[in-house]
């Protein structure tokens, strides 16, 4: 009686540790791979993002050089009205060349223009975790000003929360499958082990030290 419990006692001990180290082996294999999926997710989103809004500034760029070299306000904002077709865009600012803004785009509950930087050309983080840039805009080989748009990046959030939702629902799928197959090679590893335990002890019980295990294929 002794001896079978103990041998239980073996068979479970080994199958919730065997059942750990497969579901901790499937857990971080898994969490890698997701992590390394939604960083290029990221990395790749803004990129796309960068160049898309160097696309839009260019664009709304040469639709107001004409009013900005002249001056003309009410011509350059109805040329940045076009910007309520770019729903990520929040704020679009027209500036002289002295830095005066002579028009400005504002999406509902966002208002005011940054000051003119001439130093940050290039798509980055503003303050505020938006994508923004300021575009130099030139008519002919005169400089004559510069726009400024900032994108708001939102849909990387939506696109993580949707890839976290499906990484653990392959976590899940995975602890089960590991569940389920972790019985047959628990089988397949403590039986030998017990069987090896249970012909020691019986020797040691009955003192017959001609006892062997058979060997198991």
């Amino acid at each position: 009686m002794a001896i079978r419990r103990m041998l239980g006692s073996i068979r479970s001990s080994i199958h919730r540790k065997l059942v750990a180290l497969l579901m901790l082996s499937a857990a971080i294999a898994l969490v890698m791979a997701c992590a390394a999926f939604v960083f290029y997710e990221v990395f790749t989103y803004r990129q796309n993002a960068a160049s898309e809004l160097r696309l839009v500034a260019h664009l709304v760029g040469e639709s107001t050089a004409v009013a900005l070299a002249f001056g003309d306000a009410r011509s350059a904002t109805e040329a940045m009205g076009a910007l309520r077709t770019e729903p990520r865009i929040l704020t679009g600012c027209l500036y002289k060349k002295n830095g005066e803004v002579l028009a400005e785009y504002w999406a509902p509950s966002r208002r005011g223009c940054p000051k003119m930087n001439p130093a940050s050309t290039d798509p980055e983080l503003n303050a505020n975790g938006n994508l923004a840039i300021f575009q130099p805009i030139h008519l002919g080989e005169e400089d004559i000003g510069m726009l400024y748009l900032e994108s708001a990046l939102s849909g990387i959030v939506s696109r993580i929360r949707q890839y976290s939702a499906i990484g653990l629902g392959l976590l899940s799928a995975a602890f089960l499958v590991v569940y389920f197959v972790s019985a047959r090679l628990e089988q397949l590893v403590s039986d030998p082990i017990l069987h090896l335990a249970g012909t020691a002890s019986q020797v040691m019980a009955e003192q017959n030290y001609t006892l062997r295990a058979n060997k198991e294929s």
